[in-house]
């Protein structure tokens, strides 16, 4: 026979309190049974990630219909990291929609150039998305001439222009423009130039707005973009250039850089986290004896970082602080990396005073053993301020090249600030005419050295001795003396 329950008969079990975890600052969360610290669980979403911080609108990601007009508005959220910042825009995934790059410009339309045909779903990730953007700042390495293993510091591209070949085509021509605050990077609509045969001939006038950096595509649907390629020239190159490079993959290979340019917390971590920076680079570089076997056990891993510098891209903040680019200034010096890593302006004061003091000591007959980072062009100045002013000559003040310049602060300091990254591209013609005019100077510096060497009292003898004791054989014969 059933009996009846009352309520003194149920006993009511209390529930178990569970101490649920913080999620990580802009990661949503999904649960079951027990919360998970990894990523949500997020139905058909489509995920850009756009690395660093506190970007403006002069550079967008637009996610259009198919039809090219409609455009949809995405959800943006800020991921602070330590070393790996970022802001994804977040859509509800539609069938058909292509993603575009908008440009700000200064009259006119914006700039609209196709990143991705064919959205996909985008699973979301805890650390790198699968679709993701790099805004980049273009670097050149900077090396001194005193070494062949000098393989430079990273330093800003001086003014010119970058090209940027996505999917075999001219996809970006940026205008670089240098000032003592930063450098500023203009778009050239290429679209406008481009024609069936090619592009027109002339000039192309830049029309973007200034921008802080360079965005560029380095993942889709979590493969790395291949088509990617960049390259850096002092002037605009021409139609005709610009057509070889388009249609000859090889001349383009040759041409350009295809850096990795994909990033995130781990991998930066692991490439450059506690590895020597652009301080430690340079102060090697320059200070580096080819001949002395613990320094180069010393230089192995610092040469290590350096190359991975060459094929990724890297975070803002392992280069050195420097000023603005001075080229025809740059190339005066031995060591050109040096006086633009030095804020304070006192490089040129220090490089004639040490200068000076060379030429003291060895007057005195005192060998100096270390002269690898002497100035030879502070040192022709120096010895020409100290010889008797030729009769046809006019009088030259050699210091000034070497006076204190103003202290300034670090050009880098914004980007460092917004966690973007750097990228480095070759700049061949600065580093042949930096070489050229370094030798010039050893021209110059033999020439004065023999100026000196007149007016030692026993010059005539010691040139005797040259010319005559010294030689092993004279007019192709023994020589008897």
């Amino acid at each position: 026979m059933a009996t009846a329950t009352t309520s003194s008969d149920v006993r009511f079990k209390p529930v178990a309190r569970r101490r649920v975890a913080a999620p990580e600052q802009g990661v949503l969360t999904m649960t079951s049974g027990r919360l998970s610290a990894g990523p949500s669980c997020e139905m058909d979403k489509l995920i850009v990630q756009i690395v660093g911080k506190k970007h403006s609108d002069q550079q967008q990601v637009l996610l259009l219909g198919s039809d090219g007009t409609r455009i949809y508005s995405p959800k943006s959220e800020v991921l602070e990291r330590e070393l790996f910042s970022s802001t994804l825009k977040v859509w509800d995934h539609i069938e058909g929609t292509h993603l575009h790059l908008q440009i700000a410009t200064l009259e006119g339309e914006p700039i609209r150039l196709p990143l991705l045909s064919g959205t996909k779903v985008t699973p979301r990730q805890a650390d790198a998305q699968f679709n993701q953007i790099v805004p980049v700042l273009p670097f050149v390495a900077l090396p001194g001439s005193k070494t062949v293993d000098d393989m430079g510091t990273p330093v800003l591209a001086r003014a010119g222009y970058v090209y940027v070949f996505y999917q075999e085509k001219l996809w970006r021509e940026l205008e670089i423009h240098v000032s003592e605050t930063g450098n500023t990077y203009h778009d050239i609509d290429v679209a406008r130039y481009r024609q069936q045969s090619g592009f027109l001939a002339g000039e192309r006038k830049a029309t973007g707005q200034a921008l802080e950096d360079i965005w560029l595509p380095a993942l889709w649907n979590n493969r790395h973009v291949q088509t990617l390629q960049l390259c850096f020239s002092e002037i605009q190159l021409s139609a005709a250039r610009l057509e070889r490079l388009e249609k000859d993959a090889a001349s383009r290979d040759q041409r350009c850089n295809s850096p990795d340019l994909s990033g995130s917390k781990m991998r930066f971590k692991d490439l450059y986290k506690g590895k020597p920076d652009g301080k430690a680079m340079l102060d090697a570089f320059s200070g580096f004896d080819a001949k002395n076997p613990v320094a180069q056990a010393l230089i192995a891993p610092i040469k290590a970082t350096r190359l991975n510098l060459q094929y990724n891209a890297f975070p803002v903040s392992l280069a050195a602080p420097q000023r603005a680019r001075q080229p025809g200034y740059e190339r005066l010096l031995d060591h050109p990396a040096r006086y633009l890593c030095d804020l304070s302006g006192q490089f040129p004061v220090e490089s004639f005073r040490e200068a000076k003091a060379f030429l003291a000591q060895t007057g005195r007959g005192v060998a100096v053993q270390d002269v690898r980072r002497l100035e030879l062009t502070a040192m022709a100045d120096a010895l020409l301020a100290s010889l008797p002013i030729e009769a046809d000559a006019e009088p030259v003040d050699a210091g000034v090249l070497w006076e204190a310049q103003a202290g300034v602060v670090d050009v880098l300091e914004n980007a460092r600030q917004r966690q973007v990254c750097g990228v480095l591209l070759d700049d061949a013609c600065y580093r042949l005419r930096h070489l050229r005019q370094r030798v010039d100077t050893c021209q110059q510096l033999f020439a004065l050295c023999a100026r000196h060497a007149v007016l030692h009292p026993h010059h005539a003898s010691a040139l005797l001795v040259q010319q005559l004791v010294v030689p092993r054989s004279i007019r192709g014969q023994e020589n008897p003396l």
